[in-house]
């Protein structure tokens, strides 16, 4: 089938990567399913794969719902798109990792819902900053990303993995994750310090900046309908 040839080549394209870098590590693949049914995820799970995101909340909620039908029960969700307030109850059931975490309000209406949903361990999120001046994009200003950890430091409810950006299309994501990886200090000595960042068409420019978790859809499944 297309989708596992698509599969594999990207996972022997991440390897190549590595290595060009001088890594020894590995990246985290998380491969954004958005607009694509339910059955194209469970077939990249019989491939092996685990980490699973969406742009859309619903659209998480429902797949995570019929992930469970389905018996693939060891997933792992990755919300991946802007979150609004009153998604964070719905998705807190069955979203592992936040990758857009990017007001203050936002935070302490996870801590709010945390609390309601009696889940005990902190929520993992990426801090999603605004690294290109592109009006469409969401994200906290470099300048008050402080701040925001501050106000995560105080909610009590949050586990930081680390930060996450959406570059403009184009030559210049290299720059841009240049400047996210820059940003890394400003997490102080806490918990892993992640970054979030690359797409199917920059991921291995990515990868060479340090990328540790990679948000890739078209290049698995095809363009999005």
């Amino acid at each position: 089938m297309e989708i596992e040839s698509n599969y594999r080549a990207l996972r022997e394209r991440i390897q190549q990567a590595l290595q060009v870098a001088g890594r020894s590590d590995d990246v985290q693949l998380v491969a954004v399913s958005k607009t694509k049914p339910i059955e194209m995820v469970a077939k990249l799970y019989q491939l092996g794969q685990r980490d699973f995101g969406e742009n859309y909340a619903q659209e998480l909620i429902m797949k995570a719902k019929a992930a469970q039908t389905l018996g693939l029960k060891d997933i792992r969700w990755h919300f991946v798109g802007h979150l609004q307030s009153n998604k964070c109850k719905d998705l807190l059931r069955v979203c592992n990792v936040i990758h857009s975490v990017d007001r203050a309000s936002i935070v302490r209406e996870i801590a709010k819902q945390k609390v309601k949903l009696g889940i005990l361990s902190d929520v993992e999120v990426f801090l999603q900053v605004h690294i290109d001046d592109e009006a469409s994009k969401e994200g906290v200003n470099p300048d008050g990303l402080p701040a925001l950890i501050q106000a995560c430091d105080r909610a009590e409810a949050v586990s930081i993995q680390g930060l996450m950006c959406i570059p403009k299309p184009g030559p210049t994501s290299r720059e841009a994750y240049q400047k996210l990886r820059a940003l890394l200090p400003s997490l102080g000595n806490k918990g892993p310090k992640g970054l979030s960042m690359g797409m199917s068409e920059d991921f291995e420019t990515a990868i060479a900046e340090g990328a540790t978790h990679l948000r890739i859809g078209s290049l698995i499944f095809g363009p999005r309908n």
